[in-house]
This record gives C-alpha cells, structure tokens and sequence, in this order.
C-alpha cells in the first residue's frame, strides 16, 4: 500500500533561445503551496570542453560560468578565461579569469551588469581555455544574452507551472507516504 498523497508536484519545463529553463511548486495533500522555485542554464561544448552558465545563488546580481575540462588539461596548467573581441587577444579584465578551481572545473563569477553590457554593444565574447603561454587550446562563443534569456525562460516556465496548479490533480505528480524513506533514530 502506497498510503495517503502527501504532497503534489507541478513541474514545467521551458526553452528560450538557448537556454534551458524550470520551475516547480510543491503542493500539500490539499493542494496549498508549500515549496516554489527553479533554475535555468546555458551551456555550449568543443570536444571535451563543456561551459555552462547558471544563476549564482543566493545572489542575483550574478551568474556562474563553469568550465569542464579534462584531467589532461589541469596537469598542463590550463587557465580559463572570457576573452573579448578577437580569441587569440589576451584579456585584460582580472574578473573575468577563473576564481576557483575544483576536481575538473574552473569558475568565474560573472556580473549580470557585465553580460549585460556585452549583450547590447554586440561585442563578441568567448570562453578559452588557455594553456601557461596564453595559447588558445579550446574556445566557445558565450551567449552573453543568456542571464536576459534565461529569465524569460524562468518567466514562462513559472507561468506554466502556476497554470497547472488550478488542475494540480490531474496535471501535477502525486508523492504518496509509503513513498518516503522514513528514518527512526
């Protein structure tokens, strides 16, 4: 036996441009919300090198760009950078080399005012992997549209979401309590 309905989800999924968007609500056994929220992301790849671009939570004022690289690459001392204008030009801004490097990933938080900047001038931004020499070894064209994309995506994925709730039983996943991993300590 499954036992009662313990809460409803209402999950929508949304794609813009790019840009992959969701949202979701959890709904008590009575259909009240209890729980919201969602994300979106950007992400581009060349070969064995994957760039993503997500919100920076629990700020909003910035976005994470996240470089996946091989282990290869991190033994060479490779550097992620966003270069403006021409690839094979050094940049110049400190900001925008990567902050913070974990396993097989390098971070830079990126200002949504500075993508924004970019995005309306029409300025070309790319995301290189650079070897010690400043060599370009892998690069990606950055979306810098994509904090302005990914929140038109957040938008229409919550207003689906918000629809489905009026008819939350038939369009929303019911989690029973025989479903829930209970732990007595």
């Amino acid at each position: 036996m499954r036992g009662p309905v313990v809460l409803w989800s209402c999950v929508s999924g949304v794609t813009v441009a790019d840009v992959n968007a969701n949202a979701y609500y959890n709904l008590d056994a009575k259909g009240r919300p209890s729980q919201r929220g969602g994300n979106w992301e950007w992400h581009a790849s060349d070969r064995d090198f994957r760039v993503s671009l997500t919100p920076q939570w629990p700020t909003d004022n910035e976005v994470a760009l996240v470089a996946h690289m091989p282990a290869s690459f991190f033994r060479r001392g490779v550097t992620t950078e966003v270069r403006i204008g021409a690839i094979d030009r050094q940049q110049s801004d400190p900001t925008l080399i990567d902050r913070s490097t974990e396993a097989y990933q390098h971070h830079i938080r990126v200002s949504r005012q500075q993508l924004s900047q970019l995005a309306e001038s029409g300025t070309t931004a790319f995301v290189v992997a650079a070897d010690r020499s400043g060599n370009v070894i892998r690069s990606l064209r950055l979306d810098t549209a994509a904090a302005a994309h990914g929140e038109t995506a957040m938008s229409l994925a919550a207003d689906r979401v918000r629809a489905k709730i009026r008819n939350f039983r038939e369009l929303c996943s019911p989690l029973y309590a025989g479903d829930l991993d209970v732990v007595i300590a």
